[in-house]
C-alpha cells in the first residue's frame, strides 16, 4: 500500500518545490539587484521575472497533467464514462443535456469533448483545468507564502477530492475564486457562483451562507453557537421523525430513516476526520490576533464543522464542507506567520499533514492505485 502512495508524494513534492523557485525568483525580480549595466542577462530582474513565471505554470502543469490523464482512477470515474457512453454529439444537445441526471455544464462540456474526442481523457483534462488553475491563481494572488499555500493545497486535500469528484471541484474551484469580489464588484461572485451552480447546485448555497458570514467574527459567541448548530442538527436526525409526522411528512422522513441508517456503517477515518478539522480549527482559532481577512479564513473554517458533523448520517451535507477547504489552504500559512513558527514548528505541522494526507488517500475517493494514460 505505501508503493502506491509514492506517486502523489511525488507529485506534491515537485510542485513545492517549482513554487520555491518561484517564491524566490519572484522576490529577486522585485529587488533592485542585478539592475547594473554589467550584470549578466540571465541574472536580471526581467530573467528573474521569466523563470518565476516558468516556475509557476509548470507547476500548474504538471498538476493538471497528473490529474487529468488519470485512467480509472476515483470511485465515480466509471460514472463520467457512463456518460459519454450515453451522449451523442450529433444529436441535438438541449434533450440530452435536460434528460442527463448531472448538472448541465457539465453535461455540455463533456458533449463539447465528445465532439473531439470519443474516450474520457480529453474531459477529465479540461476539468482539471478548470479546477487547478482558477485555484492556483487564487493561492498565487493571496498575501499568503505561496511554497506553503500550495503544500496545504495537498496536505488538506483540495487536489485530492476533486480528482474524484470532478463537478464539484470545478465548483469549489469557482466558488474560491469568486471570494475575490465579496468585498469589491459583488456581482462578479454571484456570477462565478451561478456558473459554479450549474456545474454542481451547492455551490448557491454555499455562496448564501459566504456572503452572509463574510463580515462574521469569530468570537468565542460564534464558536459556540456552531457546536450548539453541530450538536443540534446531529440530534435532530435522531428524533423519530417517522413517528412525529406520521404519513403527512413520509417523503421527507424516508431519507431521515435511511440517514439514520448510515451510523451502522461510520468508519473510523471518518470520525477521524471530523476530529481532524475540529482540531485544526482550534489551532487556527487560538492565534495570535488576526485581521479581517484572516478572521473570514477563520469563520469559514469553522462553519465546515457542523456540515462534517450532520455528513456522518446524510453524506450528501458533508458536501457543503468541501468548499470551505480553500480557507483552511490560506489559514494555515497565516497562521505560521502569525505564530512566528520556526523551522521545528512548522515542519510537525507539515508532517502531521502529510500523514492526514497519507490516511486521505488510503481511506477516501479510491485514488489508489494511480494510473495514468500516460503510462504504458
Amino acid at each position: 500500500m505505501v508503493i502506491h502512495l509514492i506517486p502523489y508524494f511525488a507529485l506534491a513534492a515537485a510542485v513545492v518545490g517549482l513554487m520555491v523557485g518561484y517564491d524566490h525568483l519572484g522576490r529577486r525580480a522585485g529587488s533592485e539587484a542585478g539592475a547594473r549595466a554589467a550584470t549578466p542577462w540571465w541574472a536580471t530582474p526581467r530573467a528573474a521575472r521569466i523563470g518565476a513565471e516558468i516556475c509557476f505554470w509548470t507547476g500548474v502543469v504538471i498538476m493538471v497533467v497528473f490529474s487529468g490523464t488519470r485512467r480509472s482512477v476515483g470511485t465515480d470515474y466509471p460514472l463520467y464514462t457512463q456518460l459519454l457512453e450515453q451522449l451523442d454529439p450529433s444529436l441535438p444537445w438541449i434533450g440530452q443535456i435536460q434528460a442527463a441526471p448531472q448538472d448541465p455544464a457539465f453535461v455540455l462540456l463533456s458533449l463539447v469533448t465528445l465532439t473531439v474526442s470519443d474516450g474520457p481523457l480529453l474531459l477529465m483534462l479540461v476539468s482539471a483545468a478548470m479546477t487547478i488553475v482558477p485555484i492556483a491563481i487564487m493561492l498565487r494572488l493571496s498575501r499568503v507564502s505561496t511554497p506553503l499555500a500550495f503544500a496545504f493545497l495537498f496536505l488538506t486535500s483540495l487536489f485530492l477530492f476533486p480528482m474524484n469528484l470532478v463537478r464539484q471541484g470545478i465548483a469549489v474551484a469557482l466558488s474560491f475564486f469568486a471570494w475575490r469580489y465579496l468585498d469589491s464588484r459583488r456581482r462578479y461572485f454571484w456570477l462565478l457562483n451561478l456558473i459554479a451552480a450549474t456545474f454542481h447546485v451547492t455551490a448557491l448555497v454555499v455562496a448564501a451562507i459566504q456572503y452572509l458570514t463574510r463580515n462574521v467574527r469569530p468570537t468565542r459567541t460564534f464558536y459556540v453557537v456552531v457546536g450548539i448548530a453541530a450538536v443540534a442538527l446531529v440530534g435532530a436526525m435522531l428524533l423519530p421523525w417517522e413517528d412525529i409526522l406520521g404519513d403527512v411528512g413520509a417523503r421527507y422522513t424516508a431519507y431521515i430513516v435511511a440517514a439514520r441508517a448510515n451510523l451502522s456503517a461510520i468508519g473510523i477515518g471518518t470520525l477521524a476526520n471530523l476530529a481532524v478539522r475540529v482540531a485544526t480549527v482550534v489551532y487556527t482559532g487560538t492565534a495570535p490576533a488576526a485581521d479581517r481577512l484572516a478572521d473570514r479564513w477563520q469563520v469559514y473554517a469553522t462553519l465546515s464543522i457542523p456540515f462534517m458533523a450532520i455528513g456522518i448520517l446524510l453524506p450528501v451535507a458533508a458536501r457543503i464542507e468541501l468548499y470551505m477547504i480553500p480557507a483552511l489552504v490560506l489559514l494555515l500559512p497565516d497562521v505560521l506567520r502569525r505564530r512566528h513558527a520556526g523551522a521545528l514548528h512548522t515542519a510537525l505541522l507539515l508532517g502531521i499533514g502529510m500523514g492526514y494526507f497519507a490516511l486521505t488517500l488510503v481511506s477516501f475517493y479510491g485514488l489508489l492505485p494511480y494510473d495514468s494514460y500516460l503510462l504504458p
